[in-house]
Formats: structure tokens, sequence, C-alpha cells
């Protein structure tokens, strides 16, 4: 995982590679893998970041 933070300090962002692996209905092993991106944003209130846009491209 690869992350930024803006200068301000209030917004950033995170990026990666995944691999998901699971069972399907048949018994047999599933896995797909893709890259990620999620913006966060430092919310005023709380100061907690939270992540306001995620996006998910499955492939190589």
């Amino acid at each position: 995982m690869y992350a930024t933070v803006a200068q301000s300090g209030d917004l950033g962002y995170t990026h990666g590679s995944f691999q998901l692996s699971r069972t399907n209905a048949k018994g047999q092993s599933v896995t797909k893998s893709g890259h990620y991106v999620c913006i966060w944003e430092k919310r005023a209130d709380s100061r907690k970041w939270k992540c306001v846009v995620e996006s998910t491209i499955f492939g190589p």
C-alpha cells in the first residue's frame, strides 16, 4: 500500500494491489486480484480520517 497526504493535512489517498480468495458454491477455490485507490478526508469535527471515494479495478 502507498499513501500520500496533501500539505494542508486534510486530504490524502492510498492505492495498491490486492488478492481475494474464496470458495464458490461448487467447492472450488476462486482467486481474483486487482488494484484500488481511496481518497481520504480528515473530518473537521472529529479529526478522524474517512474514505470518501473508493475505486476497485479487477485484473492484472
